[in-house]
């Protein structure tokens, strides 16, 4: 379920971008292109299995893709245990979990076959169904066009190190991309931070104990109580912002940022020990900045679209007694 992922999509791909490079020309070929749902806090698309419409949800930050258990017993799918398996957090914690086999998703203008996810007790939104997580988007190169409704999947053919940036007329920011997830390094006050780009979270926002390294916490004087964060379904983190002087992410530089900060519980399977980032930056930064992860160069691109990076007023109200606090 990785890398042969796209092999059987239906569209031959059309080229998005062609340059020279070197001796060879650089050709960035779009081979899909997902049409968002009009969602304020979540990047949902519409898709089909055995001819039943269903939501999916794209959510960089799942380290894994994922089918809520009562779409597979729906949908009737083919199913197999994988003992030893289980998840520390989120939706279904604590519950092994099997395979279910997706003979054929139809999503965009092609399908993909054999797409097998894994089954966890979910407890997802209206007619959610499906995750595409980490192991979807390591194939492709892909690109969130929020503001446009768009989400572009593209390979890129004999690029080496071209600008993948198609659209940008003018300058753009470009910064290295790390494994494992798409991570970034950041700079808060002037430090740097490992910074995850999360698909599947409403607003960006610190960890707790990052946020504790720079003196924000809960009882500091200037942090201000700031609602609910949503994750995965209907996960919800009660979050505090707190005033910093700068964030810069490559050439782009915000001054006195107002930032979240939160625990963060989300899919982390246990038995990869995957080290938690000191960030993640969520919907709200995808909203104001057109992005392209090249994974085929370990490069981000991003550009500066308008609006404020980090709205304090993205968050809703927490739900009576489901959000989590954190601990400082």
């Amino acid at each position: 379920m990785h890398r042969s992922l796209f092999v059987t999509a239906v569209l031959a791909g059309t080229p998005a971008f062609a340059a020279a490079a070197e001796t060879n020309t650089c050709n960035l070929v779009r081979i899909d292109t997902l049409t968002l749902r009009p969602q304020l806090r979540s990047l949902v698309v519409d898709g089909e299995i055995k001819g039943q419409r269903i939501g999916i949800l794209l959510d960089t930050g799942a380290y894994r893709s994922l089918i809520d258990r009562r779409a597979a017993e729906r949908l009737e799918l083919q199913v197999t245990r994988r003992p030893g398996y289980r998840w520390s957090a989120g939706a279904g914690a604590d519950a092994s979990v099997g395979v279910a086999l997706i003979e054929e998703l139809k999503m965009g203008q092609g399908s993909r076959k054999d797409l097998a996810v894994l089954i966890a007790a979910g407890d997802l939104d209206g007619d959610i169904a499906l995750i595409l997580g980490h192991d979807f988007f390591e194939a492709v190169d892909f690109e969130f066009d929020v503001a446009n409704g768009k989400v572009n999947l593209f390979r890129a053919l004999n690029c080496g190190a071209s600008n993948l940036a198609y659209w940008a007329k003018g300058s753009v920011g470009v910064v290295r991309t790390e494994d494992p997830m798409t991570s970034v390094t950041v700079h808060l006050n002037g430090q740097p931070l490992r910074a995850m780009l999360d698909t599947g979270s409403s607003a960006s926002l610190l960890l707790t104990p990052t946020a504790l390294r720079f003196g924000a916490t809960v009882k500091s004087p200037d942090a201000v109580a700031a609602g609910c964060v949503s994750g995965i379904g209907r996960r919800a983190f009660r979050t505090w912002t707190a005033p910093f002087a700068t964030f810069a992410i490559g050439d782009e530089l915000i001054r006195d940022p107002k930032i979240r900060f939160a625990p963060m519980y989300g899919w982390v399977e246990t038995t990869t020990q995957m080290q938690l980032p000191d960030m993640i930056l969520g919907i709200d930064f995808l909203r104001s900045h057109r992005v392209l992860v090249a994974r085929s160069q370990g490069r981000m691109y991003l550009s500066y679209v308008g609006g404020t990076v980090f709205p304090t007023d993205a968050a809703s109200d927490c739900p009576g007694g489901s959000a989590r606090s954190s601990s400082p």
